[in-house]
């Protein structure tokens, strides 16, 4: 048997690689599908260890854990990565995959993309007339923004409802 210079069974950790890999691959295809392209949040494909490293909107992470948090799904406190859990920038989230199940993972992704959606919606719109430049100057602005906001706020809430009442159900 080929052993490491810590004395760890390199057949052994090879296996634990494969065990972890599905989870990690579902983690990351769920990001893909649910935010890629919509410059809500980043990620890279770790080539080791135990997280995905998730930077969300400035000033989002929080938000976005907590409302996680409402509809049952537990993760690492915003900001762990940083000393005293301090995140200047409330940005990252530690994504765990390693300990739950892949159906699990396959239902705490689906809320948490959604909670990201939600919390990044609501983000961006604090400042409609920065952000729809069409609208500067409107009487509509506002009024346009705020029905965008209900209307994809009502969606992703009741998702999450959606989620929290099964997990009660239990």
């Amino acid at each position: 048997m080929v052993k490491t210079a810590g004395g760890a069974n390199l057949a052994h950790m090879k296996k634990h690689a494969a065990s972890m890999r599905p989870k990690f691959d579902t983690v990351l295809a769920s990001l893909e599908k649910e935010l890629g392209g919509l410059e809500i949040g980043s990620w890279l494909a770790p080539r080791g260890g135990y997280f995905i490293s998730f930077d969300s909107l400035d000033g989002c992470a929080k938000a976005i854990v907590a409302k996680a948090k409402e509809a049952g799904l537990i993760m690492t406190n915003a900001g762990a990565t940083y000393p005293y859990g301090k995140d200047p920038h409330d940005s990252n989230i530690r994504i765990a995959p390693s300990y739950p199940t892949l159906d699990e993972i396959k239902r705490a992704m689906e809320v948490f993309t959604l909670s990201v959606k939600l919390v990044s919606v609501e983000k961006l719109l604090e400042r409609p007339y920065r952000r729809a430049g069409f609208l500067r100057g409107s009487r509509l602005g506002p009024v346009l923004c705020g029905a965008l906001r209900m209307a994809v706020c009502g969606y992703v809430v009741s998702r999450i409802q959606h989620f929290a009442s099964k997990r009660k159900r239990r």
